[in-house]
C-alpha cells in the first residue's frame, strides 16, 4: 500500500460512509461516493468547486467541436482575405452618391434600394403594361423614354460595381464568407443539439446563445424552442445530478467514447481501473508541490473507471460468458462491500433477457 491508499476498498468505504451532497469541500482521501438516482454513477471523493466530472460520452461532442473549430479557423483566414479585398474594392468602386437619379421616377423609393435591390426588368415590364407610371413626362412616349434612361443609369452602375467586385476579388471574398458562415451556423446547430458531456460544453452553449456577443445589446436574444431545447435539457440534467460536470482526467488520458461492443467496454474498464489503482497520488506526500493536482487527477481517474464500469453493466450481454465477465467486474469493483440493488437488478435483468 502507498501513503495514500486509493484502492477499490477505500473507494467502496467512502461509498458506504460518505454522503455525496453533505461532504466537506476538501477530503483527505479521494474515495468514491455514489450519486443518487436510478442511473447511479460513482464519483471520486467529495466534490470540490473546480472538480471535473464527465456526464456522458464525449466522442460526439469532441468530433462536432473539432469540425466547428476547423470552420472557425477557415472563417478567420477568409475574413483576413476579405479585408484585403475590400480595401482593393473601395479604391475602385463606383461612387453611388454621384449617380443622378430622379426620385419622382421611382415614387421616392430609397436610393440604395433602387441601386442595389430594385428588379429593373420587372419595373420596366410593369411600366409597359400600364401597372405603374412615373411623375414626369408630358406624353406617354416622353415618360417612357425618361424612365428607361433612369433604369439604364441603374443598370450601368450595377455593371460597374460588379466589375469592381470581380477584379478586386471582393465579390468572391463575400461569397466565401457567406458560405463559411452558413456552414458554421449548421455546425453550431449540431453542437447545440448534442447533450453537453461536461461543464465546458455547457458554458460554450451558454455563450453562443446568451453571451455578450450573442446579445449585442440590452436584451438577451430570442431563439426557436427547438434550437435551445438541448441546452435547457442539459441544465436540468446537471441540476438533477447535483454536481458540476467538468473535464476528463488529464493524467489518466481517459477515452470516454463509448466502445461499440461489450468486449471493448470490458477492456476499457480494466485499463481505466488499472490507471486509477496505480495512480501516483498513492505515494504522494502532502508536502509535495504537486499534491493537490495529483489528488484532483486521482479523483478524475477514479470517476472515469466508474463510468466505464457502468458502461459495461449497461451493454447487453450476448451469452453466459458475458454475464460471467460482468460478475467478475462487479466483484472486483465492490469486493466485500455491499452491492447496490441497482447494480444487482441490472445484471439480473441482463441474465433473464438471455434466458428468455
Amino acid at each position: 500500500m502507498g501513503i495514500n491508499d486509493t484502492s477499490r476498498r477505500d473507494v467502496m468505504r467512502a461509498l458506504v460512509t460518505t454522503p455525496l451532497i453533505a461532504a466537506p469541500a476538501v477530503a483527505a482521501i479521494p474515495g468514491c461516493a455514489s450519486a443518487k438516482g436510478t442511473n447511479a454513477m460513482f464519483m471520486c471523493g467529495p466534490i470540490e468547486a473546480d472538480s471535473h466530472v464527465s456526464l456522458t460520452d464525449t466522442h460526439a461532442w469532441d468530433s462536432a467541436m473539432a469540425a466547428y473549430t476547423a470552420l472557425e479557423q477557415q472563417y478567420d483566414a477568409a475574413e483576413k482575405e476579405w479585408t484585403i479585398a475590400r480595401t482593393r474594392f473601395e479604391a475602385i468602386e463606383p461612387d453611388a452618391d454621384s449617380v443622378q437619379l430622379d426620385p419622382r421616377q421611382f415614387w421616392f423609393k430609397e436610393k440604395g434600394y433602387i441601386l442595389h435591390v430594385l428588379d429593373i426588368d420587372e419595373e420596366w415590364n410593369k411600366f409597359l403594361r400600364g401597372e405603374t407610371r412615373t411623375m414626369v413626362g408630358t406624353t406617354r412616349d416622353e415618360a417612357e423614354r425618361l424612365f428607361r434612361e433612369q433604369l439604364d443609369i441603374v443598370q450601368t452602375y450595377r455593371v460597374t460595381l460588379k466589375h469592381a467586385e470581380e477584379i478586386s476579388g471582393f465579390g468572391a471574398a463575400n461569397d466565401r464568407i457567406d458560405s463559411l458562415m452558413a456552414s458554421m451556423n449548421e455546425a453550431e446547430a449540431v453542437l447545440l443539439a448534442i447533450p453537453s458531456p461536461h461543464g465546458d460544453a455547457l458554458k460554450w452553449k451558454l455563450e453562443q446563445l446568451f453571451g455578450e456577443e450573442a446579445a449585442g445589446g440590452e436584451y438577451t436574444p430570442s431563439w426557436r424552442v427547438d434550437y435551445t431545447h438541448s441546452f435547457f435539457e442539459d441544465i436540468r440534467r446537471f441540476a438533477d445530478l447535483g454536481y458540476k460536470a467538468l473535464a476528463v482526467p488529464a493524467t489518466a488520458q481517459t477515452m470516454l467514447c463509448a466502445p461499440v461492443d461489450l468486449d471493448a467496454a470490458i477492456a476499457e474498464y480494466w485499463r481505466l481501473r488499472a490507471i486509477a489503482d496505480n495512480h501516483p497520488y498513492a505515494h504522494a506526500l502532502k508536502s509535495d508541490p504537486q499534491y493537490e493536482e495529483l489528488l484532483k487527477d486521482s479523483r478524475r481517474a477514479c470517476e472515469a473507471a466508474a463510468v466505464a464500469f457502468m458502461r459495461v453493466i449497461d451493454i447487453p450481454s450476448r451469452c453466459g460468458a458475458d454475464i460471467g465477465k460482468k460478475i467478475d467486474i462487479v466483484i472486483n469493483e465492490y469486493q466485500d462491500f455491499e452491492l447496490p440493488n441497482d447494480i444487482l437488478e441490472r445484471v439480473s435483468a441482463d441474465a433473464k433477457r438471455l434466458a428468455a
